[in-house]
């Protein structure tokens, strides 16, 4: 999908120069072409669901630590996606870099609630005593995340995480 794998905006499948050229690759799809970002994003989610017991599995099987990068991202009409990004060697010693959560951040944007995010994706895919880095941009809710991530491992998996550090990326160059 050009949205996810080349990270072009949602609204690209309202541009009507998009629409034409989806429709010379192949004029009979004209019904069935996404229409709206809403749609885009349902269609996003579902794809998601569908694929993420197999992602656990593949996580579950990783023969490395798992590492995070995790931003947050604004859209125009003000819906805040934390993007949650993990690197990892696979089962067949391939490094990975899976997306691997975008949950919308309803109300605030404080470390301590984009923490919240990554623990719910930490404990779903329950892979709590595997976790290597964590990786962000620059922002100051990092570290405030970074500190909340770390007390929960220490209390809900018994990880100890003295030192997780805030490493200063670009945030074009993150995900």
């Amino acid at each position: 999908m050009l949205v996810c794998g080349e990270k072009l905006p949602f609204n690209i499948v309202t541009r009507p120069v998009f629409r034409r050229f989806c429709l010379a690759l192949n004029p009979s799809i004209e019904n069935r072409l996404i229409k709206s970002r809403s749609t885009l994003v349902s269609h996003i989610r579902n794809v998601y669901e569908f694929y993420r017991d197999q992602l656990k599995t593949k996580l579950q099987k990783a023969t490395s630590m798992i590492h995070f990068s995790a931003d947050l991202w604004s859209s125009p009409n003000h819906i805040s996606l934390l993007g949650v990004h993990v690197q990892l060697v696979d089962e067949n010693y391939t490094l990975r870099n899976l997306l691997i959560g975008l949950p919308e951040c309803q109300s605030n944007h404080s470390g301590p609630q984009q923490a919240s995010y990554i623990l719910d994706i930490i404990k779903w895919f329950d892979i709590g005593k595997n976790l290597g880095y964590f990786t962000g941009d620059n922002a100051g809710s990092n570290d405030t995340c970074l500190r909340a991530i770390s007390a929960a491992l220490e209390e809900e998996f018994e990880v100890s995480c003295p030192a997780l550090f805030c490493t200063s990326i670009p945030s074009d160059l993150l995900l």
